[in-house]
């Protein structure tokens, strides 16, 4: 009888030993996971905020242009540190990031002189800006790109 009570401890103590490595592995892991999403979550948010800064940028320099022989919509002076941060960060964070950068300087108008067309460029880059982020491809194509500028108190109000 005594052996029996003797196993019967072994075994509980073992079961609990067991449910108590398998609680703290448990943690471990969730932790890690956890840990991980918390790592990708802020690697996406500065994917993101690069992207988004880049075209902040490309809106300074269409501002600054003109289109249809219409003069430029906002003309301001901007920091060209602005350009180099969202390059600097779409080098660093952006999956492919060769693309994103050849497409930021194409939608720049710095590679093709004059066969530029902002909207065809403009609308590339936000098909890799979409495919960077993990969102579906934006279907938006407006030929009249200077409507923004013309918007009730503006600076450039139209008249």
């Amino acid at each position: 009888m005594d052996d029996a009570k003797l196993i019967a401890a072994w075994i509980a103590a073992a079961v609990a030993i067991a449910g108590t490595c398998l609680t703290v592995i448990s943690q471990f892991v969730f932790r890690f996971m956890d840990n991980r999403a918390k790592r990708r979550h802020e690697f996406m948010s500065a994917r993101r905020d690069a992207l988004l800064k880049a075209l902040e940028v490309l809106d300074h320099c269409y501002s600054n242009m003109s289109f249809d022989k219409k003069p430029p919509t906002n003309p301001h002076t901007w920091d060209l540190s602005e350009s180099h941060a969202a390059m600097n960060g779409m080098i660093v964070f952006c999956a492919n990031p060769q693309k994103a950068v050849d497409t930021f300087t194409d939608a720049l108008g710095l590679r093709d002189g004059d066969t530029f067309n902002p909207m065809e460029r403009l609308h590339a880059f936000r098909c890799v800006v979409c495919d960077e982020l993990g969102l579906p491809r934006t279907n938006y194509d407006d030929p009249n790109i200077t409507w923004i500028g013309q918007l009730a108190g503006t600076s450039k109000e139209a008249k």
